[in-house]
């Protein structure tokens, strides 16, 4: 019985991985997508599909002069008003906010209603015009 060189074999893998990584690269070089974003994007609105943020998070929406129009509910935690105002978009970390309002010792939200934030607003000013 032969004895396999361990070298031979090590070397033969290699060659087919660089050789499959070539081979790759060269049927990719010139490859366009036939459809871009934008037009898969039209595709599928018009097929009736929506983003699922913007059905999740009707009550927070961006008004054209770039203020929040922020909806409250008396008996929501401190923890689903900040993980609803991240997926909005109007803070960047719910942590945070949570944080500055158990800092502040801001335990529930202020009212039910409406509520306009404006858009240059800090957390420290969501915190305290959102929560009592």
């Amino acid at each position: 019985m032969k004895r396999i060189h361990i070298n031979s074999l090590l070397l033969g893998i290699g060659l087919g991985i660089i050789t499959t990584a070539l081979l790759g690269m060269l049927f990719f070089l010139g490859y366009e997508p036939v459809l871009s974003n934008e037009e898969i994007m039209k595709k599928a609105e018009a097929l009736g599909m929506t983003y699922a943020d913007s059905t999740l998070e009707k009550d927070i929406l961006q008004l054209k002069d770039g203020t929040w129009s922020i909806q409250l509910n008396e008996d929501e935690s401190i923890h689903e008003l900040a993980r609803r105002l991240q997926k909005s978009g109007v803070i960047e970390s719910e942590l945070e906010f949570e944080i500055t309002a158990k800092k502040g010792n801001k335990i529930k939200p202020v009212m039910s209603g409406n509520i306009l934030v404006p858009s240059e607003a800090s957390v420290v000013d969501l915190v305290s015009l959102l929560l009592q």
